[in-house]
């Protein structure tokens, strides 16, 4: 398994983001593709708020 890192800059978070959709689109459950992209929607629009 990898080591999970620490948040890095911004370009961590696109790879993060075309990680979960690359997950979600395998995934059958779409109540876990909503989860995913609330927290992770959620936690970008949390960061570009407070970096404002």
């Amino acid at each position: 398994m990898a080591s999970r890192k620490e948040p890095g800059p911004a370009k961590d978070d696109t790879i993060t983001i075309i990680a979960l959709v690359v997950f979600a689109s395998y995934a059958d459950k779409n109540w876990i593709t909503v989860l995913l992209f609330t927290i992770v929607i959620g936690d970008q629009l949390r960061r570009w708020f407070t970096s404002r």
